[in-house]
Formats: C-alpha cells, structure tokens, sequence
C-alpha cells in the first residue's frame, strides 16, 4: 500500500506484516509500502495479486472467454522494436484463438493518448485542450506586450527633448538602445515578481479553474525553471527591442517632425489594435459557443431519467440480503423506487467482444440489471416485456436489447429470436428498449444488451421523492447502518456522477471564459492608453472645432472612429477564425450544438460595446473641455 494508506491506517505504526480486512471479508497481508504516485495515469492506493480474484468473486473469473477487464502491462528488453513485439504478441495470442489486432502503447504516452476500448479507472488528460490552452496563454502575453509597445511609443514624443540632449553630450544610439531596454527589463522583472505574488496569493482559485494544484515553487524546478526563464528572455526582448530603437532614434533635428505619430508608426499601432481585439473577440465567441453546447447537453433528452437517483455501492454484508434491503426501503412514501445493475450511466460500460446472431459475431455493451431497474430509471420499453422476478426462464438466459443493437445488427422480429452472448450462454430476446445515453453525448449509441443475472450485481439505484430528498436520504442512512454497520455510508447523485464525464470539457469552458475576460480587460487597457494620447494630441484641434461651432456628438465621433473601425474589422476577422475552431472542437461530441450567427453577433457586440465605452470616457472628457483651456494647451 502507499505511504498516504499506510499512514492513515496505522498512523505512525511499521505496517509491514499487517492485516488489512477487505470488504469486511478478505484478509491481505500489508508486505510492502510503496511512494504515493500523484503523476500515474491511474489512481492507485493499494495494490493486490491478480489471482486473489479468485477467492474474492468465483472460480474461473479470470478464465472467461473475451473478458477484457484487465489493462496488462508488458516489460520489454531493452532495444526491443515495439512493431516486432507487437507482431509477435498479435501471432501468439492468434495460436488460442484471438483474432484481434493488437497495439501496444508506450507507458509515458497513455496519459495524454485517447481512451481505448475496455479501458477502466484511467486517468487521461487531453493534449488537444492543453495546447489550445498554452496557445491561448502566449495570445494573452502576447497582448500585454502589444500594450507595452504601443503606450511606450504613444509616450515617445515627452522623452524626444531627453534623448536629443544626451546625444548632443555625445551619447551613442546604441548606449540609449540599451538604458531603454535595461528600463524594459526592470518592468518585466517587477511584473513577474507581483505574479508569483499573485499566484501563490490565488492558489486555492487557480485550483478549483484548473483541477491541479498550482504553487509557485514549481516554477523553479529543472525543467520548469528553464521554461519559465527562457519565456520571460522572449517577453523582453519582444517588449524591449521596438519601443528601445523608435525612443533612442530622435535627433535634435526631427523634434518637431516627429511631435506626432509618424505614418509608419500609425500603421503598426492600428495593426497591433486588431491582433488585440482578433484576439479578445476569438475568446468571446469560443466561450459562447462552449456554453451552448453544454446548455445543449443539459436539455437534451437522455432516454432516461438521471435526477434524484441516489447509488451505492453493494458490499460483503448486503450480498444475499438485497430483497430485504429493498423491502426495507420501499416501506417508506420517500423512496419512489429501487433497483440494482452492475454499471452506472455515465462510468464505464464494459463491452464484450461479440454477441452471436445467426451465426454473425457482432460487439456490444452490457450491464445486469434487475427487474426494477427500467422503472428506477425511466426507460421504456418499445416492444416485448421487461424481466420479470417470478419467471425462473429470465434468469440468466433472457435478453433486453436496445434499438440501435436492432438496427445495426440488421434483425428482423427479434422478439424470441436466440442469441448467444459473450457469456456462452444461449438465451431469447424478450424485449427490445428505447435507446439511451448510458455513455455521454460524446459517443454515438450503441448495441446494448442488459442481462437479469443477480450475482454480478454492483450497484444500489434508490430513486427518492424530489420533494423529500433529505427525508429520503435519511431513511436511506439508517437503514444502510442497521443492515452493514461494518461499511460507511458513502452515496453519490447519479446526475453528479454522469455530469463527471465532462469535468474536462467543462473545465476548458471555464478557461476559456477567464481567458477571454483577460483578453479583453487587456485590450481596454491599451484602447484607454491610446485614447488619452489621442485626444491629448489633438487638444487644440478640440478646443478650435467647438470655438467654430462643432457640436458634442461630432466631435465624439471623430474621436471614437479611429479606434472602433479596427475593432470592426478584427470582428470581421474573428468569426471565421472562431468559427473554424470551435467547428473542429464540436466535432469531439457525437451529439452536439449548430452554430448560430448570433453568437458571433453577440461577441462583436460585447467587443464593441466595451471598446466603445472605454474610448467614449476619454473622449467625452477632452469633448467637455473648456475651449480656452485647449486653445492655451501647451
């Protein structure tokens, strides 16, 4: 077992030698400790020989024809070519009978690799989701340092008489190039000194946005520390060198001329104005549309009803005793319902390598279930019976299947026809369900079978009264504790539960929001820095304007026009960009959202309406303004 176990077992006790009971049942004996693994693809506490199975479900569990429930580990030699061991794998299992194709995965890759088949309790990341992400990141920094250059350059005319004068004294361009980038460097340096700050002072935030824990030491580890020094060399030479060269190449002779923007500088600031607002408007609408697709996922019919089901896990203590847990249970006006099944929707299903059909092997997934657990549920039934508890012919050898098994293995008038299932065991369908979203709306349905088989039970369905749900959950807990004290009372909601599919997909969605936010407080920082360098330039223009009759609104106009035609066209310039991506995003769902013209209307109106108000402030303000206070500027 792990330290953590150890530990929470034992406490300071050497637990070497140790008796741990296993499901109030087994005795293991504790043999070796091992490091907690944070960093595995699975989570892992304790760890038990594999023929220990035996003892703890039946004989012959792990002699089953096509049971794929166990990931196998293989340790090759050294030098090993993975496409040679893959063959000779495939060729050998070929000799018992497999006619599967086999693929091997390196250990390091199974985290960020796909969920295969059959694959249980693993842990994956997504790569698509953390590169979209560090892309979004660099975007961000990317904006600030856009920020950066045009405010140091919209400030470049008050430091024009400075620099004119030292190279009178006789500073060189090259040693002004390097004050002007030392001043960038200490920016940056003071502005990385308050993030750190700011992140270790967020940390718990950041935790719940991100799902890991984030400490500002872990910038500062091997290859971390490169990382975050190499980024931060990037950031200032991408902030320093520009502003540096355009400051510290005034003369003595351009003052005058360059008492404004210069038309080349013009021209890169409006540039940099639409890759900020391309970029902020892009986050928007990617937002948008991650929201509608989970406001699609939360109202589409599921073909069963997931809310106020309570589940808990069967233990040592409840085996042989479930009709009479029920029967307790269903005495009380708070329990509606109460079932049992081997799977949960929303976990993993296991799938057996094929069903046979009229001499056709085709795959499928499965689940055992008892006679309550469609009314539990809420699925129905289209055609034929459900299982039934009085009939001895149901047990075992009697098949509910679901309509898309009907369709894709091409049956006609199924009802009674004989299948043989991966268990071996010949049996007649007797009815045929409506289709459901065992699995989440990421995956197409499939062929399903569910088996009344009362032994492979694993799990308590308890449907509660909506208008009672505490009562019921009591009722619950006490009856729980009379009939296996030995277990804690440990439950989940089975909408919580099938809702975890998305946990990823939700948390990029949040990401993206607080990215997007970001974005666009960034982009209004620099509209605001540029806007008071505006209408500071163009006082005098002001002040003579409302002295020959310019009204307010005109002159508003003016101001504002500069600035939102470039957000107009970064909107432009974003939509198709956002649409492309969250195309390819959406593509990840079976099931899933259009993408409407509104969303991206809405993003352009957001954009504009923040760009708007921040530019409107300043230029009201030079608006207002006294027209003999202008006229006397400077």
């Amino acid at each position: 077992m792990t330290e953590s176990l150890a530990k929470r077992l034992f406490g300071s006790k050497d637990a070497i030698g140790k008796i741990v009971k296993f499901e109030n049942q087994f005795d293991f004996t504790v043999t070796a400790i091992i490091k907690d693994q944070p960093y595995l693809h699975f989570d892992v506490t304790a760890l038990a020989s594999l023929i220990s199975l035996e003892q703890i479900r039946y004989k012959g569990v792990l002699k089953e024809y096509d049971g794929w429930s166990y990931p196998t580990y293989l340790l090759a030699p050294e030098g090993t070519s993975p496409t040679d061991f893959e063959k000779r794998v495939t060729d050998f299992l070929k000799k018992t009978g497999y006619k599967e194709q086999f693929r091997l995965r390196p250990f390091n890759d199974i985290y960020f690799l796909p969920e295969v088949e059959n694959e249980t309790n693993t842990i994956h990341g997504n790569l698509l989701y953390d590169r979209i992400l560090i892309a979004v990141s660099i975007f961000i920094l990317l904006l600030a340092a856009i920020n950066f250059i045009n405010l140091t350059i919209a400030n470049a005319v008050s430091r024009s008489k400075e620099v004119s004068l030292k190279k009178l004294q006789g500073a060189s361009s090259s040693g002004l190039v390097f004050q002007f980038f030392c001043e960038t460097l200490f920016y940056v340096l003071i502005s990385v000194g308050l993030s750190l700050i700011l992140i270790w002072f967020f940390s718990p935030v950041l935790t719940e946005l991100t799902g890991f824990s984030i400490n500002v030491s872990d910038f500062f580890i091997s290859h971390n520390l490169w990382i975050f020094t190499g980024g931060i060399i990037v950031f200032i030479i991408i902030t320093g060198i520009y502003p540096s060269l355009y400051i510290s190449s005034y003369t003595i002779n351009t003052i005058k001329e360059r008492r404004s923007d210069t038309s080349n500088h013009i021209g890169i600031r409006n540039g940099l104005i639409v890759f900020q607002n391309l970029v902020s408007i892009t986050l928007i609408c990617c937002t948008l549309i991650a929201n509608q697709q989970f406001r699609y996922m939360s109202k589409k019919d599921l073909g069963f009803n997931k809310n106020n089901i309570v589940n808990l896990k069967i233990n040592s203590q409840l085996t042989g005793r479930l009709d009479l847990f029920k029967e307790k249970l269903l005495k009380y006006p708070e329990i509606t319902s109460l079932s049992y099944s081997s799977r949960l929707p929303g976990n993993y299903w296991g799938s057996w390598c094929c069903v046979n059909i009229e001499g056709n092997e085709n795959k499928y997934f499965n689940n055992y279930v008892d006679p309550d657990y469609l009314k539990t549920m809420g699925i129905n039934i289209k055609e034929g019976r459900n299982f039934s508890a009085s009939n001895i012919s149901d047990l075992k050898a009697a098949y509910l299947i679901n309509e898309r098994a009907i369709k894709q293995y091409g049956l006609k008038n199924p009802i009674g026809q004989i299948i043989t299932p991966g268990n071996g065991i010949k049996g007649q369908i007797i009815g045929i369900i409506h289709d459901f979203h065992y699995r989440g709306l990421n995956y197409e349905q499939s062929p399903l079978l569910l088996f009344y088989t009362p032994e492979h039970l694993n799990y308590i369905n308890i449907k509660l009264d909506k208008n009672n749900i505490a009562g019921g959950l009591e009722k619950v807990k006490s009856t729980w504790y009379e009939m296996c004290p030995a277990f804690a009372f440990e439950f989940s909601f089975l909408d919580e539960t099938y809702d975890l599919q998305y946990k990823s997909e939700r948390r990029f969605e949040h990401l993206l929001f607080a990215f997007a936010l970001l974005a666009l407080f960034i982009a209004s920082i620099g509209l605001f820095g540029l806007s008071i360098h505006s209408t500071g330039r163009r006082t005098k223009e002001i002040g003579l304007r409302k002295v020959n009759g310019a009204r307010l609104t005109e002159i508003l106009m003016m101001l504002n026009i500069d600035f939102i035609k470039w957000v107009v066209i970064a909107w432009l310039i974003s939509c198709p960009i956002a649409w492309f991506v969250m195309k390819k995003w959406l593509m990840n769902f079976a099931y899933r959202t259009e993408l409407s013209w509104w969303i991206f209307g809405c993003a352009g109106l957001i954009a504009f309406g923040i760009a708007s108000l921040t530019v409107s402030w300043q230029s009201w303000r030079a608006a207002t303004r006294n027209p003999v206070e202008a006229l006397r500027y400077e």
